[in-house]
């Protein structure tokens, strides 16, 4: 069993129902140095200078947010109005509608839970419903092209 996250098996299409036909997201597993990103750009230590003897944390849930759609999206196929091909940049999602970006989020989130370690039998059942994906999504593109 691999001990690292793989960018085909460790992933998951995603397609909100409001979404054209054929728009989707890919998604990924986050890996242990992914968390420890978010986990740093979630938590800013700082000293409230007018009790030195407590210290302050602070949040940052819009880097936060950001920094775990940047890691957990792999890839999309948004296109703008004139049908042009959206870059997966932080910029674009940042202008991302609320709906779709709290949709994304949501889904990366359920993906990544925080909770126990994945045990062999989860990571396995997970690796065949994506097999079953990738076939099925051969299986359609390979009958769309013989139309």
């Amino acid at each position: 069993m691999s001990r690292f996250i793989s960018a085909v098996i460790d992933t998951k299409a995603i397609h909100a129902d409001w979404w054209d036909v054929g728009e989707g997201v890919i998604i990924k597993k986050f890996s242990y140095g992914d968390r420890q990103r978010l986990a740093g750009a979630a938590i800013q230590s700082g000293v409230d200078m007018s009790d030195l003897k407590a210290p302050s944390v602070k949040m940052d849930l819009y880097e936060l947010t950001m920094l775990t759609l940047e890691l957990g999206i792999q890839s999309w196929n948004f296109a703008d109005e004139h049908g042009q091909p959206v870059p997966l940049t932080r910029d674009n999602l940042a202008k991302l509608q609320d709906r779709d970006g709290e949709y994304i989020a949501q889904q990366i989130e359920d993906y990544n839970p925080s909770g126990p370690v994945e045990s062999d039998d989860e990571r396995i059942k997970r690796l065949q419903e994506r097999i079953a994906e990738i076939d099925a999504q051969r299986e359609k593109k390979s009958s769309g092209s013989t139309r």
